[in-house]
């Protein structure tokens, strides 16, 4: 087997006899192209793996995870690695590049409930009320600045990755539904509940105050009450 120059591993190790099940965990996770990377395996082996593999694949990846590579990152929790706990918060701590962290927050949300996720999905600032008008409308992109739209596109990238951890809904729609419906909580002060069309306000009404003052510190006042309010699991 041949495994990726990048990676630190045992000498030797493709050349050990192993159980079809760990064999097929090094080439999903350090053959010369990983199989994960793509997001197309069924990670089902993980499942048949014995307890002496699981433990060697949990250092293995943990031996890796300096590589900030997502598919490894993501492993902590597909092998449900507790002991990884530390080190990615230490990487976390760390990091600047803003998709790594979300990537690093959401295996700490899947392994410990960590809201990190929050602090980095959220932004806690104006930016975050300018990303959720943007996003109920998609369709709109072409209609936006190029810089905003690159960001629109980075941010919706995000908002799968979240789907996909926590909300378990589908699609864009869905997504922009979702961020709608934050507004709606951050305004009134109270969780939504019902149909989307039931919702007290709708998109056009965010957009025609976005650059109201009064509007925008109201609604950054909201969104710092309603992170914390979520930090404590409220």
């Amino acid at each position: 087997m041949r495994f990726g120059d990048r990676y630190d591993l045992p000498e030797g190790l493709g050349d050990q006899p192993h159980s079809p099940a760990f064999t097929k965990f090094l080439w999903s996770y350090f053959g010369y192209e990983p199989a994960t990377t793509t997001g197309d395996v069924d990670l089902g082996f993980l499942r048949d793996l014995m307890p002496e593999d699981l433990d060697l694949a949990r250092q293995l990846i943990r031996r890796n995870l300096r590589l900030r590579l997502r598919h490894l990152i993501e492993a902590t929790s597909a092998l449900q690695d507790t002991e990884s706990i530390p080190l990615l918060r230490e990487m976390l701590d760390n990091e600047t590049n803003s998709e790594i962290r979300l990537i690093l927050a959401g295996a700490l949300w899947k392994l410990a409930r960590d809201p990190a996720l929050i602090d980095c999905w959220w932004l806690d600032s104006e930016k975050a009320l300018d990303l959720l008008i943007d996003l109920p409308n998609p369709v709109d992109r072409e209609r936006l600045p190029l810089r905003r739209r690159l960001k629109l596109d980075r941010v919706f990238r995000h908002c799968v990755l979240i789907r996909r951890w926590i909300f378990a809904v589908p699609g864009r729609v869905a997504v922009g539904r979702r961020a709608l419906g934050y507004l709606n909580e951050l305004e009134l002060g109270r969780r939504t509940t019902g149909p989307f069309q039931c919702l007290s306000r709708h998109l056009k009404d965010y957009r025609e105050r976005r650059n109201d003052p009064g509007f925008r510190a109201m609604m950054v006042v909201s969104l710092h009450r309603w992170n914390a309010r979520n930090r404590m699991g409220l």
